[in-house]
């Protein structure tokens, strides 16, 4: 995709416009505005593909956007302390120039030399885990990912600094762009009650069709057997009700058997 130095974005909404500075050569990923977004990192060997990213690293917004949020909170984390975050690491007097993200030294403000995760319990009340605060590090096989805003549509400028100092001796990091698609045209939320309401109503109307068409054949049915009921009885059964008969043969070819009076024949 051919992206241009700046993007200037009008907000039709807030009546505002959003100037956002996009550096040129940068990938560009396209999530859609309803769902969450993680990107997929790849670690690369030259051109040669070595292993999708498996440890923890955070999102810097190259332009200091903060209209995302996270998933995850520390404590749905699962942190046993307080978790670090960007804001956190900014405050530390050896890094004058959050911009740029390092500090005096040449190292990540916040990165594998200063990385700690949250994961061991701590005794310190200051570390206290907290409900609400954001979890902003996220790893490939955990869920945590970022929420876009659903009332307006911008660019962000991301990037990906890998915090485990395990990892690998390099300081790996990398810049891409988001632009989130879809705005504007966004599920209704209530679809999902409406789409149950419908169901209800199609399954009612369903066994209501099957108990008529039943209850139509019941009743054709029963009309049949009480005209049965009240067809006039032929002559010759009544001749078994009344006084002594005999069976006699007629000898005709079809074998016929009649009941006759006796002393008739």
């Amino acid at each position: 995709m051919d992206l241009s130095n700046n993007f200037v974005y009008v907000d039709t909404a807030r009546n505002t416009q959003d100037r956002v500075t996009i550096p040129p050569n940068l990938l560009c990923d396209a999530p859609y505005y309803g769902s969450s977004y993680q990107p997929q990192l790849g670690l690369f060997y030259f051109n040669t593909l070595v292993e999708m990213l498996p440890v923890d690293y955070y999102l810097f917004e190259n332009n200091w956007r903060t209209d995302f949020m996270y998933s995850f909170t520390e404590m749905t984390a699962g942190c046993g302390k307080r978790a670090q975050n960007l804001d956190q690491a900014m405050s530390k007097p050896d890094c004058p120039s959050p911009v740029s993200l390092v500090s005096t030294d040449g190292n990540p403000c916040w990165g594998p030399s200063t990385y700690e995760n949250c994961f061991s319990p701590s005794q310190s009340n200051d570390d206290e885990v907290s409900s609400t605060r954001p979890y902003e590090i996220l790893n490939n096989s955990r869920t945590n990912a970022i929420l876009f805003p659903s009332d307006h549509q911008t660019v962000y400028v991301f990037t990906a600094q890998v915090l485990d100092g395990n990892y690998s001796f390099c300081n790996l990091n990398t810049t891409f762009v988001v632009m989130p698609q879809g705005y504007g045209d966004m599920p209704d939320p209530l679809s999902p009650l409406y789409m149950f309401i419908a169901s209800v109503i199609a399954l009612i109307a369903f066994f209501w069709a099957v108990y008529w068409l039943y209850a139509m054949s019941w009743n054709e049915n029963r009309i049949g057997f009480q005209m049965i009921e009240k067809m006039p009885v032929p002559k010759a059964w009544h001749l078994i009700t009344k006084g002594e008969h005999q069976l006699v043969h007629t000898g005709s070819d079809t074998g016929k058997k009649i009941f006759v009076p006796k002393g008739s024949m």
